[in-house]
């Protein structure tokens, strides 16, 4: 049930992370952000405060941009056909134009695929621990 907000950039969800988890006592096992540069931005606080990903936290990702391979660690991401979308939108665009007379509404739906990195893990329940938590257990 908690939604955590971040900036839509790196360096604004970097802050916005570091806010949170200066006011939150517990964080939840895993994270899904609405982009890779959110998810990369919140990944860079949380190891910065000593949570591990994927050990600690999971974070995954949207767009499978081409970073997410050189990320550390690689991010989980959902991929989507950015291209193929456009390409549909346009010729939705240019049946809609033939048929002005005609007034329908039409739902599409678009594939996506989980791209499965390193940015997960499957988290045991003592991992909900704070970073000093989990040291005190070692």
């Amino acid at each position: 049930d908690d939604v955590f907000l971040l900036s839509s950039n790196v360096e604004d969800a970097y802050r916005d992370m570091l806010k949170i988890l200066a006011e939150v006592d517990s964080l939840p096992t895993a994270f899904f952000a609405d982009n890779d540069l959110i998810a990369l931005g919140a990944i860079r606080a949380l190891k910065e405060k000593a949570y591990r990903v994927p050990e600690d936290i999971s974070i995954i990702g949207f767009d499978d941009m081409e970073f997410c391979e050189m990320s550390s660690p690689r991010l989980t991401t959902v991929y989507v056909d950015k291209h193929g979308m456009g390409a549909l939108a346009v010729k939705r665009v240019m049946e809609h134009v033939k048929k002005a007379h005609i007034k329908s509404l039409t739902k599409t739906e678009v594939d996506t695929r989980l791209i499965v990195r390193d940015s997960v893990a499957r988290i045991q329940p003592e991992s909900q621990l704070s970073p000093d938590e989990l040291n005190n257990n070692l």
